[in-house]
């Protein structure tokens, strides 16, 4: 292992990927500014790897590695693991990590939560059993323990993606955005919204420092916020994460211990399968790479009982062109690598 000492470098990195961080992921392969700088050829791609999407099947040709984010919330039963009583919590945030190393770029996918397809009902051993169409958040219920609903999570979202490749996953409460909001002081939000059956304080137009339970409502509310829908809260996500890069970065300027504090803080909160020697491939992308964004996908939402629990929930169902032109972009595929079904001819 490799010892970087250099603080600016490692403060890059964490504004960078703060989208990640925002949930703990990059902290916690940060390993407390641990670097393993041999694994730098590592190359992902198989001999062929073809995204299927809108009608036409593309094939990856560029160096890509992705990384799944889940948030997610207080539901299911998770103390009752290995029993048939489990059920895992629902994923409220989901963010693909994209590394195209070919190009030279990274960006990241935020997918709404309430995307239906066909979701895998595993057993508590982790088999499946069956499918039902669903809302994706709905796979990390599935199994009898966290890393089956994230290993669900992480199939559906690669099928909603085409069958994209997806290297590892890190899932962590949303609870914990209070203790990224600690770490900065508090984000300083302008609220556009209306918060205040939640917190008198949150009243829409004013400007606040959030405490770590206003942080919480910020990015979690929703039912009793603005219009109540899943795509104002996942702006509202954005917006949070945004303006925590920028606190993060003048934190680090003048608190030389601030990763390694945050870091201690959120260590054991996540589960994951992301190994340490994925880091200095993450790193370097990321610190020499151009950064595309946050990319979302289009589609219409409406209000329907598919989960059959007795209850009207959201339900959003993605536009396949809109999913084609994230995956373009995200992946480097292009229309010289094209094979449209309905024909079998290369276009």
């Amino acid at each position: 292992m490799k010892r970087h000492s250099n603080k600016k470098v490692i403060l890059w990195i964490i504004i960078a990927v703060a989208v990640i961080a925002a949930f703990g992921a990059a902290l916690h392969l940060l390993e407390n500014g641990l670097f393993d700088a041999e694994d730098a050829d590592y190359d992902p791609i198989e001999d062929e790897n073809n995204l299927y999407l809108n009608g036409a099947e593309y094939q990856i040709t560029h160096n890509i590695e992705s990384y799944l984010l889940i948030g997610t919330d207080d539901s299911g039963n998770v103390e009752a693991e290995g029993t048939k009583e489990y059920r895992g919590q629902m994923a409220d945030f989901l963010l693909l990590f994209v590394m195209d190393r070919t190009d030279n770029t990274h960006g990241y996918l935020q997918i709404n939560r309430n995307t239906m397809l066909d979701v895998p009902t595993m057993d508590t051993d982790g088999n499946g059993e069956g499918e039902s169409f669903e809302q994706i958040c709905t796979a990390h219920w599935y199994g009898g323990a966290p890393e089956h609903g994230c290993n669900n999570t992480v199939y559906c979202v690669s099928t909603l993606l085409g069958e994209m490749p997806i290297d590892g996953y890190y899932s962590i409460h949303m609870s914990q955005v209070g203790v990224l909001n600690q770490a900065v002081d508090g984000v300083e939000i302008t609220l556009d919204e209306d918060f205040s059956d939640a917190d008198p304080m949150m009243v829409k137009g004013r400007t606040l420092t959030l405490s770590d339970s206003q942080a919480e409502i910020y990015v979690r509310g929703r039912m009793q916020v603005g219009d109540g829908t899943n795509e104002a809260r996942m702006q509202r996500q954005m917006r949070f994460m945004n303006q925590f890069k920028k606190q993060a970065r003048e934190k680090m300027n003048h608190d030389n211990s601030f990763i390694n504090d945050l870091f201690e803080e959120l260590q054991d909160e996540a589960v994951t399968n992301i190994q340490r020697n994925r880091l200095s491939v993450i790193t370097n992308q990321i610190y020499k790479g151009e950064d595309l964004g946050i990319l979302t996908i289009d589609g219409e939402t409406k209000i329907g009982t598919t989960l059959k629990d007795g209850q009207e929930h959201e339900e959003f169902y993605a536009d396949e062109a809109s999913i084609a032109e994230a995956m373009v972009k995200l992946c480097g595929i292009d229309e010289d690598h094209i094979t449209y079904e309905d024909t079998g001819e290369d276009e």
